[in-house]
């Protein structure tokens, strides 16, 4: 118990450091992404570094490592994949870099996801 507890504090502390650490140079501004329910949904990694290339959600003052799935993927070149998207999947999304055992966020991307008429929208 005492172990899992432990892990659990130290993603935590991992996960303030990635949420306050600076960006790559030339940062774009936020763009926005609208879909529909159940619509296939991707969103790119805008000129990282190299590096390995992971995806966090900022919603609500936490930050949380996006994991693949069946439903989630993330490609080699960092684009993250949703084969479809629910309600819950309103956020906003940021690659991350690790570079020297630091991970360095890139431009952040809002996905808003509703329910009923197909919109696809980019801002």
């Amino acid at each position: 118990m005492l172990k899992i507890r432990l892990a659990l504090l130290l993603l935590t502390a991992v996960y303030a450091i990635v949420a306050n650490s600076q960006s790559w140079n030339n940062r774009a501004p936020l763009i926005s992404k609208y879909a529909t329910d159940g619509q296939p949904v991707s969103l790119t990694c805008r000129k990282p570094p190299p590096g390995n290339v992971g995806w966090f959600r900022l919603k609500g003052g936490d930050v949380s490592k996006i994991n693949v799935d069946p439903r989630i993927q993330i490609s080699a070149k960092g684009t993250l994949y949703f084969s479809y998207v629910n309600i819950m999947d309103t956020a906003v999304y940021k690659c991350g870099v690790t570079i020297s055992s630091t991970i360095q966020l890139g431009s952040p991307v809002q996905l808003n996801v509703t329910t009923g008429t197909l919109i696809n929208t980019i801002n």
